[in-house]
């Protein structure tokens, strides 16, 4: 045993030999402590794996598929204009646009419709992006015109008592 907890905990034999025997007894190796649970996780949920469903409906409310957002195959027939809008606008437009069609689930979506809605999403977050980034370029140069402008102001009023004082001398 002494043998193994040196080697397992990397303790030369005087390290351990000064341990307590209330430490001795108590101690656990690093790759045991790690297995051991931290916290009281009794609250997490646990997915149960489930074998892919044959039918390509989508799946019912109460299903364990009902957290998966549904899709049309294509976005290609709607405007990038449509596209730009906010995310709550874009939800409710597809929304109102997926009642009453067929939508497939995630196990029947190909990866070029992977690929395309992908694509839309990081086209309207980048525009989200660019937006907000140019406002506040926008805000901090006017801040910066204005601060130009007053600086400006002031070096000419310098300029003017410089030449009075210069008059008088």
């Amino acid at each position: 045993m002494i043998l193994m907890i040196s080697l397992c905990a990397n303790f030369t034999q005087n390290k351990f030999s000064l341990m307590s025997k209330d430490n001795k007894n108590t101690w656990i190796c690093h790759a045991c402590r790690v297995k051991i649970p931290k916290h009281d996780n009794t609250n997490t949920p646990v997915r149960i794996s489930t074998s892919k469903p044959s039918n390509t409906s989508p799946a019912p409310p109460g299903s364990d598929h009902s957290n998966v957002t549904m899709r049309y195959k294509s976005r290609q027939g709607v405007p990038d204009n449509q596209i730009s809008g906010s995310s709550s606008q874009n939800t409710s437009l597809w929304d109102s646009q997926l009642e009453g069609k067929h939508v497939s689930t995630m196990n029947n979506l190909s990866m070029e419709e992977i690929r395309g809605i992908v694509k839309d999403e990081f086209n309207i977050a980048f525009s989200h992006f660019e937006t907000n980034l140019l406002k506040n370029m926008e805000i901090k140069n006017n801040e910066l015109i204005e601060r130009v402008e007053q600086l400006t102001t002031s070096l000419n009023f310098f300029e003017i008592k410089y030449e009075e004082i210069r008059a008088d001398v």
